[in-house]
């Protein structure tokens, strides 16, 4: 079906159809011709099926017209260029930098169909006038007829609207791009590009919102997904990089069927753990891919039940796509568990989970949830101690989902006493009570709420006393994180030699806080051994033991992924 329909449209179009999976693009945005020319270079060598050539950054107004032309005469007729282009010179009104008049622009467009590069990108609101342009019968150049949307979702209704009008002017390739506020903007763009199959379709979501559509686009059947050749050189926000679409999302392997996990947070743009898993993926030959997915927590316009609710729409709409798996971050920990159908115990004790797990029985959605961020923190402290945590004193700072599992922890572990240091000390005396609750009949251990800012100034406190029984630290709040690595949850007068310290922040690898602990002789263990761990944990949750993992394997394979990644990202 999809070789009869594209057999009417032209070389190229057929060439891409055929290989049968969603190519890669790089938008070059260049500001001078010479740059244009080596990123495209640059781009072909790079492993991009077809670059998209941005005239509207090159020639905005009418005074380069003539240079305009010049210029693609010498790209589009020179064989040094062999790789496909996109011929694009967007107008002000819709987003690009052209402010040429409607007639040279739209001159430029026709001049690039003539001369035969591989497409021409045209707004639906000037088809019209390029349609009286073109001799469309003297020239196998396909169009590309695009409408976007920079400030707000379109229904599903606009959606359907806008493609049947597409539709009516003939597009060769119908093109639909628009702002995302939320994650489930993400799902009817993915249907638009199913139902309309086999017609070519590009559908992108815009923003840090809209991620999901451009990377899951190869498993919807999308003609190709749009990237940027370096972050930075973005021609639209949200627009993952060529590397990161070829070697961390391998769209270019992705099927029909695979598989999608993802990182559900608040902040997950830059997070490690598509990284981690995508590697793991690709190491062990699984079929799958793993995503970020950004969920905002509440807010002064949205309140927490909104969140709740919106968080069990992403669940049960996100199996129907194809996802089969979470992990959950910073601040939703809480909501994973609500949204659970299964709770295992110590999950269900520490009141917050970190992993879900989807599938499918008798039609039934299950969601298992599961909590790996404890047992990855007290192995990563055992192993680097070489000691036991048991009958020591575990000082925990922080009291959100994070908290909460290192608290749990230190107690399954056998320490003696736990205090919990908290900016909000309720917060903290919250955890605590239920924890003292949940330990009614057992052999329960000390436990103590303080407020964090006492531990981060040098004056003196009534927290002396208690801080002297301290030998193991845990920082689960984000205080030191890049950008902000010059701060740290708590003062270096605290910290002695032959402590313990862990730092769950791994952005930078070393936190003020490990460099003023190392500097006082105590034990330091990075965030990047606790993360490790808590993944491959989830990796082995997902996949169970058919997967033939060793744990020490997998957890060389995600450490060495992380350190390459922010090697890279450091040069």
């Amino acid at each position: 079906e999809t070789t009869r329909y594209v057999l009417k449209h032209g070389n190229y179009l057929i060439k891409m159809m055929d290989l049968g999976r969603t190519l890669t693009c790089v938008s070059i945005t260049a500001d001078t011709e010479s740059k244009c020319l080596s990123e495209l270079i640059l781009a072909s060598r790079e492993g991009a099926d077809l670059v998209e050539v941005r005239l509207d950054f090159l020639f905005p107004t009418d005074s380069h017209f003539d240079s305009c032309t010049g210029f693609l005469h010498n790209l589009i007729q020179n064989p040094l260029y062999t790789i496909p282009m996109i011929i694009t010179n967007r107008a002000h009104w819709e987003g690009g930098k052209s402010h040429m008049n409607e007639s040279n622009r739209l001159n430029t467009l026709a001049l690039a169909h003539s001369l035969q590069c591989a497409f021409i990108d045209i707004e639906l609101k000037s088809i019209s006038s390029l349609k009286l342009k073109l001799e469309r019968e003297l020239s196998d150049t396909k169009i590309i007829l695009s409408h976007h949307n920079f400030t707000r979702p379109l229904s599903a209704s606009e959606l359907s609207e806008i493609t049947t009008q597409m539709i009516h002017h003939h597009a060769d390739v119908i093109k639909i791009a628009m702002h995302c506020d939320s994650i489930l903007d993400n799902f009817p763009l993915l249907q638009l590009i199913a139902v309309n199959a086999p017609r070519p379709v590009i559908a992108l979501g815009m923003g840090v919102h809209g991620q999901l559509s451009r990377i899951a686009a190869s498993r919807y059947g999308a003609l190709l997904t749009f990237c940027a050749l370096r972050a930075g050189k973005e021609s639209a926000p949200g627009q993952p990089t060529l590397e990161q679409m070829r070697n961390v999302y391998r769209v270019q392997k992705m099927q029909r069927d695979t598989p999608i996990y993802g990182v559900i947070g608040s902040a997950v743009v830059h997070s490690m753990s598509p990284v981690v898993h995508n590697k793991a993926f690709e190491t062990f030959g699984i079929d799958a891919v793993y995503v970020p997915v950004q969920l905002d927590g509440a807010n002064d316009r949205t309140g927490q039940v909104a969140v709740d609710e919106r968080f069990q729409v992403l669940i049960e709409r996100g199996y129907l796509f194809g996802f089969r798996g979470f992990s959950v971050t910073i601040p939703h920990k809480l909501c994973a568990l609500k949204s659970a159908t299964h709770v295992d115990s110590v999950a269900k004790e520490i009141g917050a989970a970190n992993t879900l797990k989807l599938e499918s029985h008798e039609g039934t959605l299950t969601v298992s949830a599961s909590n790996t961020d404890w047992e990855a923190a007290m192995d990563a402290v055992e192993h680097a101690w070489r000691k036991p945590i048991e009958g020591k004193g575990v000082l925990v700072l922080g009291a959100g989902g994070a908290g909460r599992a290192l608290v749990f922890g230190a107690i399954a572990r056998g320490a003696s006493v736990v205090t919990v240091a908290n900016r909000s000390l309720s917060k903290a005396q919250e955890l605590v009570d239920d924890i003292k609750q949940q330990q009614q009949n057992k052999n329960a251990c000390e436990l103590h709420a303080i407020e964090l800012i006492k531990l981060q100034d040098d004056s003196e406190h009534d927290v002396e006393e208690l801080m002297k029984r301290i030998e193991i630290v845990f920082n689960s709040t984000s205080v030191g994180m890049n950008p902000n690595a010059e701060n740290t949850p708590m003062s270096e007068k605290w910290l002695k030699k032959g402590m313990v310290v862990l730092d769950a922040v791994y952005s930078p690898l070393e936190t003020r806080l490990l460099k003023e602990a190392g500097n006082h002789g105590c034990v330091v263990v990075s965030g990047l051994e606790m993360f490790v761990r808590q993944a491959a944990l989830q990796f082995q949750c997902w996949f169970g033991n058919t997967s033939g993992v060793q744990n020490n394997q997998l957890h060389e394979i995600m450490r060495t992924a992380v350190l390459e990644s922010l090697q890279q990202q450091n040069k």
